[in-house]
């Protein structure tokens, strides 16, 4: 399944999560939530590293996302995050 789903309206705080190999995504971001997400590893999964869908929106820094099946980032439907570089 999916590694981490913020969904609804919450807003949590994610930090320095691995989210590997997964069947889906490594961190979905749906509905109208605002999370911030700082320093987690997505890599190997089968869908995105990370991904907003809907209205989600946030801010992404400093995240790694690579060799992930369907591409490391994806922002679709009306999603507006604020996605900072990695450094």
């Amino acid at each position: 399944g999916q590694g981490i789903v913020v969904t609804g309206e919450s807003r949590p705080l994610l930090e320095r999560n691995f989210c590997l190999g997964n069947d889906r995504d490594g961190i979905l971001v749906q509905g109208q939530a605002t999370p911030s997400l700082e320093g987690n590893r997505c890599e190997g999964n089968q869908g995105f590293g990370l991904r907003f869908s809907q209205e989600g929106g946030g801010q992404a820094r400093g995240n790694r996302c690579s060799g992930n099946d369907r591409g490391d980032l994806r922002v679709e439907d009306q999603a507006k995050p604020k996605i900072e570089k990695s450094h």
